[in-house]
């Protein structure tokens, strides 16, 4: 488990170079992005309760709403006032229900899109997103998120081979990016196989 600072310092030790911190710091948010877009996690998972104030219409089966661009993918909708029919599903429940299945929706630009099977004033709305940027000024430094936590070491492997590429060092940076693509796979594996707790 590391910080976002930690990751800073450890990135530091492994290239001694002060004056690369800013590139360091940007690089690391950039990373992080990269591994999390690189799959569907469920720690990227976000749920929320979508209704009137969000612009839905009860009155209204087909609706188009402005959504967050924090939204990267969909997971899944249902309709809490269904409860009868839909109880809190998972991810492999929701794969085989008529209902959520026949609950179109997809994404355009800043709009969600959806086709309801039934009118309704409210409904749940789970998306795939990716963790916050981390301040560069420093005031992160405290911070984490799951990637910093999980793989850590991953981070370091690929930045570190990033800047051994900008300092002309290529043998090294090979080894290191050959080492990191493989730690890489088998991270991103366990994070797609591993189920929520």
């Amino acid at each position: 488990m590391s910080t976002y600072g930690e990751l800073v310092t450890n990135a530091l030790i492994i290239i001694p170079r002060p004056e690369l911190e800013p590139l360091i710091r940007t690089k690391l948010n950039q990373l992080i992005q990269y591994i999390s877009k690189s799959g569907l996690f469920w720690r990227d998972i976000v749920e929320v309760t979508i209704g009137s104030s969000d612009g839905v219409d009860p009155a209204t089966y087909i609706q188009s709403l402005t959504i967050t661009n924090a939204v990267r993918n969909i997971a899944y909708l249902k309709y809490p006032e269904r409860v009868d029919k839909i109880h809190k599903l998972t991810l492999e429940e929701i794969a085989t229900n008529w209902e959520v299945q026949n609950s179109c929706c997809y994404l355009s630009g800043s709009l969600l899109h959806i086709k309801h099977v039934y009118l309704t004033a409210t409904f749940d709305f789970a998306y795939y997103t990716s963790p916050i940027i981390f301040a560069t000024d420093g005031t992160d430094d405290d911070e984490s998120n799951w990637i910093t936590e999980l793989c850590p070491g991953l981070l370091e492997d690929m930045l570190a081979t990033y800047i051994l590429v900008l300092k002309g060092e290529k043998k090294d940076a090979d080894t290191i990016s050959q080492l990191s693509a493989m730690m890489k796979q088998t991270y991103i594996r366990d994070f797609v196989d591993s189920v929520s707790t």
